[in-house]
């Protein structure tokens, strides 16, 4: 019984290997590209809440110094705890946010 259905597995995928492959949807133009960054500090508004508990600066910085590539080919992952601006990060590369000195 094992047999049989090995040799049928087999079979089945002699004959869909022997179909030519029909390449379907569109192909899209890649053109890779790299993208490096240096030094992004981005900062906010004081919170009023923060405000109120004495906190003297006008802003408040959410990234500082952060530098780094992505390379095309390369797989990158972009990790950190809960909180540590991974997001504020892409969009600042993506233009989704724009960037504010302190």
């Amino acid at each position: 019984m094992v047999a049989q259905l090995i040799e049928n597995s087999r079979r089945s995928n002699a004959v869909a290997d022997s179909s030519p492959r029909k390449k379907r949807g569109m192909v899209l133009p890649f053109e890779p590209y790299s993208i490096t960054f240096d030094e992004i500090v981005y900062s906010v508004d004081m919170p009023q809440e923060m405000k109120d508990q004495a906190v003297m600066e006008d802003g408040l910085v959410l990234l500082k110094g952060v530098s780094g590539a992505f390379r095309p080919g390369v797989l990158t992952a972009l990790m950190g705890v809960s909180g540590a601006g991974k997001t504020i990060l892409m969009d600042i590369l993506a233009g989704r946010k724009t960037r504010r000195l302190p």
